[in-house]
C-alpha cells in the first residue's frame, strides 16, 4: 500500500531512521533518570531493556492495529513523575518508617524486639505515612504542588536548623530532652500557624519556637548533658 499513500520503502527507512534518531536519546535517559545515573549496574540494564521493550510494544502496536506512523516511547513526563513523585516519596516513607520503628519504638516502647517485629512496625507505618499523603492530596486538589514542597522543606529546617546550629557550636551545653522539645515544638507551632493563616510566614514562626526552647534550655543550670 505505499504506492497509494504516494511513498516509497526507502523514504518509509529514511522516516523510520530519523524518527528513531530523533528519540532514541530516551533509551539512555531513561534509565540514568531513574537509577541516578548508575551506568552498568543490574537495575541500570533492567530499566534500559524495560526502556526498549515497552518503546517497541507501543509501536508495533501503533502500526498493525492502529496504522498510524507514530513512534511510542516512555516519556520524560512519565519517567520525572516515577523519579520525583514516586520515588521520592516512597524513600521518604520508608526512612520514616525505619526511624519510627528504630529510634523511637525499639528505644522506648518495645527494647525486645525482633527483627520481624521491627518490620512490622515499619510496614505499617509506611502504610500510615501513605494514607495520610493521600488523605492530604484529594484534600487540597486545589492547590499548587509547590507550595507543599515549600511546606515539606520548611518542615526539615524546623526540625534540624535550630539543634543542629547548636550541637555545633555548642556542644555538649544542650540537654537531648530539650533538643528534642524543640524540634517537636517548632514543627508545632509552625503547623499552627499556617492553619491560622498568621499575617507571618510559618516557617519564621517554628524556627523561633524552636530556638526559644534551646535559648531556655542554655540559661537555666545544667546538669547532665549530651
Amino acid at each position: 500500500r505505499l504506492r497509494e499513500n504516494g511513498t516509497n520503502v526507502r523514504t518509509e527507512l529514511l522516516a523510520g531512521l530519523t524518527t528513531f534518531m530523533t528519540m532514541a536519546y530516551i533509551i539512555a535517559l531513561n534509565p540514568n533518570l531513574l537509577t541516578n545515573f548508575d551506568v552498568g549496574s543490574a537495575l541500570w540494564n533492567g530499566v534500559f531493556m524495560a526502556t526498549c521493550i515497552a518503546s517497541a510494544i507501543g509501536m508495533f502496536c501503533m502500526a498493525f492495529l492502529a496504522n498510524k506512523p507514530f513512534a511510542l516511547a516512555p516519556g520524560m513526563g512519565l519517567n520525572s513523575f516515577f523519579a520525583v513523585v514516586v520515588g521520592t516519596g516512597s524513600g521518604m516513607a520508608l526512612g520514616f518508617g525505619t526511624i519510627i520503628s528504630n529510634d523511637i519504638y525499639k528505644k522506648f516502647i518495645n527494647r525486645q524486639a525482633d527483627g520481624k517485629q521491627l518490620l512490622l512496625v515499619s510496614r505499617l507505618i509506611i502504610l500510615l505515612t501513605l494514607i495520610s499523603s493521600a488523605t492530604f492530596t484529594l484534600g487540597n486538589l486545589g492547590t499548587a504542588i509547590l507550595s507543599w514542597g515549600s511546606m515539606s522543606m520548611g518542615l526539615r529546617a524546623v526540625v534540624l536548623l535550630a539543634p543542629m546550629t547548636t550541637a555545633l557550636f555548642l556542644p555538649g551545653r544542650v540537654r537531648p530532652a530539650s533538643a528534642v522539645a524543640s524540634s517537636v515544638l517548632g514543627v508545632v507551632v509552625m503547623l499552627a500557624a499556617r492553619l491560622l493563616n498568621l499575617p507571618f510566614d510559618s516557617l519564621f514562626i517554628g524556627l523561633l519556637a524552636a530556638a526559644l526552647i534551646l535559648l531556655l534550655d542554655l540559661a537555666l543550670p545544667k546538669g547532665k548533658t549530651a
